[in-house]
């Protein structure tokens, strides 16, 4: 909630599993949107997701906050005009 106030907007964090039974990951993506109502349909304003490759609650936090540092350095990228790097 702090990230969606710094933000002036709000922040859906969407976990995806893929894998398998024996390796399973999990993509963790961090979506900001305009306000809540936005939220339940429109085009986020700024994504950004991170991989996470089994591990444990610790893990899963630690790939949320990366999602959200991630995101974070995308809404600067935007910010000041910058295009984001290209992959």
């Amino acid at each position: 909630m702090a990230f969606g106030k710094d933000w002036q907007g709000s922040v859906r964090i969407v976990l995806s599993p893929y894998g398998s039974e024996t390796r399973p990951a999990m993509t963790v993506v961090a979506h900001l949107y305009a306000d809540e109502k936005a939220a339940m349909g429109a085009k986020p304003l700024a994504s950004a997701s991170v991989s996470l490759d089994g591990g444990g609650a610790g893990a899963l936090s630690a790939a949320a906050l990366s999602a959200l540092y991630e995101l974070d350095k995308e809404i600067y990228r935007r910010e000041i005009g910058v295009s984001p790097p290209r992959r």
